[in-house]
Formats: structure tokens, C-alpha cells, sequence
């Protein structure tokens, strides 16, 4: 189940347990565990690409999506 909140939403399980907590930021969002771990973050710049960072703050992936909806994915190793 996802509940909408103020500043992003928040997921449960089918027991109603919280599984994580999504903040949206000007750039992006991040994504927290149940405890309030930050486990991921995802920044988009102006020209459209979203850069994918995991808790320790290092680049894990990109990915950009074109206006037909396609997403194109690329790993850490490709440079914007």
C-alpha cells in the first residue's frame, strides 16, 4: 500500500507495516527505510537525466527518459 504525504509518500507492506519513506526534493528524491535510513537517492539535471546514488552517497547508475516514455538505462561506469 502507498500513503501520499506532504512531501513525497510512504509504502506498506500487507500487514501494514512501514517499509519506507520517499522525500521529493527540487532535484529528485530519496528513499529511506523503515528505520530512517536514507538508501537511495535519485537526482534529475536539465537536460533529463537521472543520476541514481546509493547510501554511502556514490553514483550506482543513470538512466534518461525520451518524450515517447522510452527509459534507457546506463550502469556507474558511464560519465554526464
Amino acid at each position: 500500500m502507498i500513503k501520499q504525504t506532504s512531501s513525497g509518500y510512504t509504502t506498506y507492506d500487507n500487514m501494514g507495516r512501514k517499509t519506507s519513506t520517499v522525500r521529493q526534493t527540487s532535484s529528485g528524491y530519496t528513499r529511506y527505510d523503515n528505520s530512517g535510513r536514507r538508501t537511495e537517492t535519485y537526482r534529475t539535471n536539465s537536460s533529463g537525466r537521472t543520476n541514481v546514488y546509493d547510501s554511502t552517497g556514490r553514483r550506482t547508475g543513470s538512466y534518461r527518459t525520451d518524450s515517447n516514455g522510452k527509459i534507457t538505462k546506463y550502469d556507474s561506469s558511464v560519465i554526464w
